[in-house]
């Protein structure tokens, strides 16, 4: 399975093992807690004190870009005056000092092309095609129309798709200009890489309906197994996730806020994951890899033929490190521990983390949502309460 993060929000936050909503350093008892921010502004070259700032600061921008565009406005402004005070000396320093500015800027003009419609960028460029800044924005306002749809609605997307290929093939014909063909191109090239995205939406909408897959499980943490039985007349929503999937930890607030508000009313959260080599290390509080050890060379063997072999992690160190994890982020649902084959993931299309598939009190799936951000978890929470308003199935 692979990772990737929502297309309309172009940066790669730090969020694997920092827990989202309390990613400042956490201090003794008795002491008052010092800020992700005062900690980055007292110390402008520590990356742990960054990372934990850029986490904080831009999760929240995130959230705000499509209910209150206006307020991350005044967010971004706010960061880029806290960055412009910081004089850090060291290379990292000054290296994540740019990062953030980077990211601002990336932000910012997402949210500029946010407040225009896609037909008047149309309009605009239809006047001025060799406007190569033009050009670029309408190429950024097609994939920010498109990204986000693609598998939820890839009839939708694929209709844009097509309309915009003509409206590319158009320009190219009225143009002599070399750099303008050259961007047309570029945008081409854009709209071909949605084709792969537009398929798997289609193959996710042919699921909807039909029965959920039975759960192929081969060990179950962080709470007891669950039965076939036990699920029967729940609503189950079904996290495909893993232990080194930054947006995955991204949606953790979702989930604990789900499963405290709707436990108790017949939803059934399941963390669908895999063994991936990770152990609990306590200093850090953190999973992480073992270290690799060099395997004995026996004798006769030259150098060349020396290897590397991974330590074993053991299923049931694992385990035990997926509970801390859990612990420390706060999340209170199972977790199950697909076996080798993943049938479970590949039955219901999965391709990228994480992958929500919601499933009603008669076991048919509802919905399907890929990639974390702030439409998808509505998404979610609304059917929820749909299919929870849904009395269960009486038993015969």
């Amino acid at each position: 399975m692979k990772s990737f993060c929502l297309p309309f929000v172009v940066i790669v936050f730090f969020l694997s093992f920092v827990r989202a909503d309390d990613s400042a350093k956490k201090e003794p008892a008795g002491t008052e807690a010092v800020s992700a921010a005062e900690q980055y502004k007292n110390n402008p070259d520590d990356a742990t004190a960054f990372t934990a700032w850029l986490n904080e600061t831009f999760k929240e921008i995130s959230e705000l870009m499509d209910s209150a565009p206006d307020d991350a406005a005044k967010k971004l402004a706010a960061a880029r005056e806290f960055v412009a005070e910081l004089k850090p000396e060291s290379a990292t320093g000054k290296s994540n000092l740019t990062r953030v500015k980077l990211i601002a800027t990336n932000f910012e003009e997402t949210l500029a092309l946010s407040r225009v419609s896609l037909a008047d960028l149309e309009k605009q460029v239809d006047a001025k095609p060799d406007d190569l800044d033009l050009l670029r924005k309408y190429s950024r306002k097609v994939s920010l129309e498109i990204g986000p749809i693609a598998r939820s609605e890839p009839e939708k997307a694929e209709g844009l798709v097509s309309t915009v290929k003509e409206r590319v093939a158009k320009l190219k014909e009225a143009t002599e200009e070399k750099a303008t063909k050259t961007q047309l191109e570029t945008l081409e090239r854009s709209l071909a890489s949605f084709a792969s995205s537009i398929k798997h939406g289609y193959e996710l909408a042919a699921l909807i309906g039909k029965p959920a897959p039975d759960l192929n499980v081969e060990d179950w943490t962080n709470g007891s197994p669950l039965s076939a039985e036990e699920l029967k007349g729940k609503v189950v929503l079904l996290d495909f996730w893993a232990i080194w999937c930054g947006p995955c930890v991204a949606t953790f607030p979702h989930l604990r806020e789900w499963q405290e508000k709707y436990s108790e009313k017949g939803l059934v959260i399941v963390g669908m994951t895999r063994y991936y080599g990770y152990e609990w290390n306590d200093a850090t509080n953190r999973p992480q890899r073992p270290a690799k050890k060099p395997v004995a060379k026996k004798d006769g063997e030259d150098k060349a033929a020396e290897k590397e072999k991974e330590p074993l992690v053991t299923h049931e160190s694992e385990q035990a490190m997926l509970i801390k994890f859990a612990e420390f982020h706060g999340l209170k649902h199972r977790f199950a521990l697909q076996g080798e084959g993943n049938t479970v993931a590949k039955q219901l299309a999965v391709q990228g983390i994480p992958q929500a598939v919601l499933i009603d009190r008669q076991g048919n799936v509802r919905l399907i949502r890929v990639g974390s951000g702030s439409k998808n978890a509505k998404a979610i929470h609304d059917m929820i309460e749909k299919l929870l308003a849904d009395k269960p199935v009486a038993a015969k």
